[in-house]
């Protein structure tokens, strides 16, 4: 591969596992590490072409059905290898095609957090001829792999005990419908040959007319009902879970009730393989993490009261109490707070927004010095993490995923997570977190809440000075302001202004 496609490539996925839009996923160029295990299992007879992350291994021989019975394959960066050595010889015998995913980045990008819910886990995909082929092979299959593990595949249902073979209906040929919006809408056909869609949901679906062959046939006295009550779910007895604040593909975020005392809850979930890493760290050690990191500064107050940590089925789940506020980056927004949707800024108004911006920065000062002397870099300081009192100006830092702990048995175990505006150059390039990128992260909070353009930095460097001056100009703001946002984003990590300095200049910087 050419320097300049490797650099493409690398450049892209780095992009990708940080969320960034770069450019279409067909494009990628990938590696050919398990290309490579597969053409070496397969004989002449066999081809391989790319689609946009997959590999299809095809023979031209056998004709592929439109739509069926899929297989497919759970799979992780540390045995995807052993996976294929272990399956492909038998889908060969079996004459049935299939296709892969096309290397170990795409592989762990597929089974990150921020990949799609409904698609994550999937790491091969088997296409049988029909039904009875299905059955006979997914039994094979699931013997063969009995030793291997990866994600839950939320669209599929998984064979007997199996926690890597799973099984979907759907179409095997892409066939699709134009909707008004001119959008190509996969869909397959009913046995009565009317076209639905064919969804990806995230929870196991059969189509309308569709049987699942393993499923034993319902008693007429055990239909299941028309309407049935809306599912309670109550978590390790105690927490009544009563909505769900977010989901992710590590799992959800939820409001819940502990059932003890009445009181609210905020619970974290955090399920197996995903996020995993090459020393085998996954979201549930993430989670572990956060729960040290909180327990380390409950006597703070800077972050919440950590109530439990407990395992259900195979997921793991921190309670935490529930904080009354708003994040900070709604509050900057919060008509009569902010400056840049005000109307006039008078001296009234001005000086009004500094005291209580000065309130709130001694806050994250203190708070950040409070972290790294418990010897934990936060990582991904950003007023999307942090919970403000409205009526006392009170903060708390709400998410660790991205934190790293100096007593961590590998010095490398930590979460390259960071919010596009507010990470370091140094974090950008995926070096090992250090207390100066929180510096480096401050600083741009601080910015954010005076003008947030952060994301303007990326395309013009030198946007950060001609911006700042030009607001502390204009609202009469001090401009040691200036040397304390500069100071902490300082290109060079030696020569960043250390917070506990911080203090001092605002004391003394008057309007």
């Amino acid at each position: 591969m050419s320097i300049e496609r490797r650099l493409k490539r690398d450049v892209f996925i780095y992009l990708i596992l940080n969320n960034e839009h770069f450019e279409d996923l067909s494009n990628y160029t990938p590696t050919l590490e398990y290309y490579n295990i597969v053409k070496q299992l397969l004989n002449e007879e066999w081809k391989i072409r790319k689609e946009g992350i997959w590999f299809v291994a095809y023979n031209p021989r056998i004709k592929l059905p439109q739509q069926g019975w899929k297989i497919h394959i759970s799979g992780t960066i540390l045995n995807a290898e052993k996976i294929l050595k272990t399956v492909v010889p038998l889908l060969m015998k079996e004459k049935t095609v299939f296709k892969f995913i096309c290397d170990s980045k795409i592989l762990g990008f597929v089974n990150s957090k921020n990949y799609n819910r409904a698609s994550s886990g999937k790491f091969i995909t088997i296409y049988p001829n029909d039904e009875i082929i299905f059955k006979s092979l997914i039994e094979k299959i699931y013997i063969l792999t009995r030793e291997f593990s990866g994600p839950y595949i939320f669209s599929d249902k998984n064979y007997r005990d199996s926690k890597s073979v799973f099984y979907r209906y759907g179409g095997f040929q892409f066939k699709y419908l134009i909707n008004i919006f001119g959008e190509k809408i996969p869909v397959i056909s009913t046995p009565s040959g009317n076209l639905i869609p064919d969804e990806r949901l995230p929870y196991f679906f059969i189509p309308e007319g569709i049987k699942d062959p393993f499923e034993e046939a319902v008693e007429k006295n055990e239909e299941i009902p028309e309407k049935v009550e809306k599912l309670k779910i109550t978590l390790n007895q105690h927490y009544l879970i009563e909505e769900a604040i977010m989901f992710s593909n590590k799992g959800g975020v939820y409001k819940a009730k502990d059932l003890r005392n009445n009181n609210q809850m905020i619970i974290k979930e955090a399920r197996p393989l995903v996020d995993l890493d090459y020393n085998g760290n996954d979201a549930i050690n993430i989670l572990k993490k956060e729960f040290r990191v909180l327990n380390k500064m409950q006597e703070t107050g800077f972050v919440p009261k950590v109530i439990d940590l407990f395992q259900e089925w195979e997921h793991w789940f921190l309670v935490m109490e529930y904080i009354d506020g708003v994040i900070l980056s709604n509050y900057r927004a919060v008509e009569g707070i902010g400056l840049i949707l005000r109307k006039n800024w008078s001296y009234d108004i001005i000086k009004d927004f500094y005291e209580k911006m000065s309130k709130i920065i001694e806050q994250l000062v203190r708070a950040i010095s409070f972290f790294h002397n418990n010897g934990i870099i936060i990582g991904d300081v950003s007023p999307n993490n942090i919970i403000i009192n409205m009526e006392t100006l009170r903060i708390k830092f709400i998410d660790f995923e991205g934190a790293y702990l100096s007593e961590d048995k590998y010095y490398n175990y930590f979460y390259p997570i960071f919010t596009s505006g507010f990470a370091s150059p140094e974090k950008l390039r995926g070096q090992t977190p250090s207390y100066e990128d929180d510096y480096y992260a401050l600083g741009s909070l601080i910015y954010s809440l005076i003008l947030p353009v952060n994301e303007t930095f990326k395309f013009d460097e030198s946007l950060k000075d001609r911006f700042l001056k030009e607001i502390l100009t204009d609202t009469g703001l001090p401009h040691v302001i200036q040397n304390i946002i500069l100071g902490l984003m300082n290109k060079d990590k030696a020569k960043r202004l250390a917070p506990d300095k911080i203090i001092h200049i605002l004391e003394n910087a008057k309007i």
